[in-house]
């Protein structure tokens, strides 16, 4: 403080040091009073012991007063229910036409069906129906033949005799039948799937990095740290200056339908 003092002193316009001074008061400016719950007896200028009380306007105080019963809760304390009670004409009136209509209720939809019920019902008819000769037939259980077994010979099916024809047994197979029973080729384009493992050829393994490759692998020198050099995202006197062109322009208006005008 004392170095901003004489530099006010010497008469410096320097801004810093200008904003530097602190904070003066205006003339006006009351300090705070002392809280009144506080026993601050000598703080006051005026000769009193009593402690401060307040008094509240005719508005408050019309506020603070509770709230008034009905007069006629006032008349009849004893109806206390909130049950209104029918006057005799109420009970003996006639609803009119259009209230006898709309009282009336809403028809079902003549495509509404009804739920039906989770057990099903069996018609008289359905109980006492007599199967056709058809449906008898058609509800006979299926009958399996006889397992075919040879004569002295256990349930093992390698030890049956051969049933299959000295014909059969040298039969040879057309050119067709050959020709159909080859599997199917793989296209010559066809590309099997690769592995997920990357295999690094020799050649990568020891290749050299030529003198390009190392001069564009250098990180790029500063002669000081970019953050304290003020100069670094320093903009361009022609892009300053540059007009953008219609294109541009077209491209950087808002969308018309989120456009809206201001309030006046």
């Amino acid at each position: 403080m004392a170095t901003v003092l004489e530099t006010r002193e010497h008469g410096s316009t320097n801004r810093v040091d200008t904003l530097a001074l602190p904070k003066t008061f205006a003339p006006q400016f009351v300090e705070d009073k002392r809280s009144v719950y506080w026993e601050n007896n000598l703080a006051k200028k005026w000769p009193c012991s009593e402690p401060t009380t307040f008094a509240g306007s005719q508005r408050v105080q019309d506020l603070a007063n509770p709230k008034q019963l009905i007069e006629k809760y006032k008349r009849d304390p004893d109806k206390l229910s909130s049950m209104s009670v029918v006057s005799e004409g109420a009970k003996n009136a006639e609803p009119s036409a259009r209230t006898a209509q709309l009282a009336q209720p809403k028809a079902m939809h003549r495509d509404y069906e009804i739920a039906k019920y989770p057990q099903w019902q069996v018609s008289k008819g359905a109980q006492t129906a007599t199967a056709s000769d058809r449906l008898e037939q058609l509800a006979q259980p299926k009958t399996a033949p006889d397992l075919k077994i040879a004569e002295d010979t256990e349930w093992e099916w390698s030890e049956w005799k051969s049933t299959i024809s000295a014909a059969a047994k040298n039969a040879e197979a057309s050119e067709r039948v050959i020709v159909l029973a080859q599997p199917k080729e793989v296209p010559s384009y066809y590309q099997h799937a690769k592995s997920p493992f990357s295999v690094v050829s020799p050649e990568a393994k020891t290749a050299v990095a030529s003198e390009r490759l190392h001069k564009l692998a250098m990180p790029k020198m500063r002669t000081s740290p970019y953050e304290d050099d003020p100069n670094t995202y320093k903009v361009s006197g022609g892009a300053l200056k540059a007009v953008a062109s219609t294109r541009v322009s077209e491209l950087a208006a808002p969308i018309a339908r989120k456009q809206r005008a201001k309030k006046t």
